[in-house]
């Protein structure tokens, strides 16, 4: 009867030692699927923060291409404005000269 028993255990030790590899393997797999599903999770949230900053710079670039426009505006106007004083001193410098050449044929 001794010998029944002992082998009943050992025979029920077997198999709870192979439920406990079992039990191991799905363990160290769902630790697995569980440093996959971070990773996903970390990829994903660096995903929403690129997308978020995409979208934050698409709202500002209608600002800034305003910005840059009224800017080249601007410099349009100014270069106009020098240009109009350059040829205003051109003018100016030949009218001196012309001046300048009465004023030497009247001496001679």
């Amino acid at each position: 009867e001794l010998r029944i028993t002992v082998k009943t255990l050992e025979k029920e030790n077997s198999q709870l030692s192979a439920s406990n590899n079992e039990l191991n393997a799905v363990l160290i797999q769902t630790c697995g699927e569980l440093q996959s599903t971070r990773i996903s999770e970390a990829n994903l949230s660096s995903e929403i923060q690129r997308s978020r900053q995409r979208e934050l710079d698409s709202s500002l670039m209608p600002q800034e291409i305003g910005r840059l426009q009224e800017r080249i505006h601007k410099l349009q106007h100014e270069s106009e404005v020098q240009a109009k004083r350059f040829q205003e001193h051109v003018q100016t410098l030949k009218e001196d000269k012309e001046d300048q050449r009465r004023n030497a044929v009247k001496e001679i």
